[in-house]
């Protein structure tokens, strides 16, 4: 058994609840005009910015033989190193320099067994932030069939626009595969910006 409710202590005094307080003025502390915007400011936290650095993490690193990327076969060699193996679909963004040598590889999305959703924002944020001057982009399909969906070339087609925005050119979107490997380049599914054939 819990002990009977006690009323809380009034002001001025352990009287009855509900009882008047000794001195009148006192509640007139809490109950003056503007009482309830001070009391708001007093609570409110003070207002903060956060402060924050951007920097490249390197994970790792593999040997590679080629340093600069002449064409699709290159890059589809050096994409099967990172996604041959995959029983999902990813895509990755190779980085280049304005001399078409590898800056650094970056696995930007993980899908799963027939798709690699991917936004542009994923694309870029490491090509920004490694300097590149243009991305080849590439994914696996673990179908081992690298026939190019619908899909595919939507997706290649929004990089492009948004590389063309950011001063990143995206050279090429290679799909590899069991059964070999293509470059949209090379079938000429890759939209073309005039301001990169410059």
């Amino acid at each position: 058994m819990g002990h009977p409710a006690r009323p809380y202590p009034t002001e001025g005094g352990q009287g009855r609840a509900g009882s008047p307080p000794e001195n009148m003025e006192q509640m007139t502390f809490f109950t003056g005009e503007g009482y309830e915007s001070k009391k708001a400011v007093a609570f409110k936290l003070p207002e903060t910015v956060k402060i924050v650095r951007v920097s490249m993490v390197k994970e790792k690193a593999t040997p590679y033989e080629v340093q600069m990327l002449s064409g699709p076969l290159e890059a589809a060699l050096l994409l099967r190193k990172f996604l041959g193996e995959r029983d999902r679909e990813c895509m990755a963004a190779i980085h280049l320099d304005c001399k078409n040598r590898i800056n650094s590889v970056e696995i930007v999305s993980i899908g799963t067994l027939n798709s690699s959703p991917a936004h542009p924002r994923e694309v870029f944020k490491g090509a920004i932030l490694a300097n590149a001057a243009a991305i080849v982009l590439g994914h696996n399909h673990p179908s081992g069939d690298p026939t190019p969906s619908r899909e595919d070339i939507e997706v290649t087609r929004r990089m492009v626009e948004a590389g063309h925005i950011l001063g990143i050119q995206v050279l090429d979107h290679v799909i590899i595969a069991d059964d070999g490997w293509v470059s949209l380049k090379e079938r000429q599914l890759i939209p073309i910006k005039k301001a990169m054939e410059a």
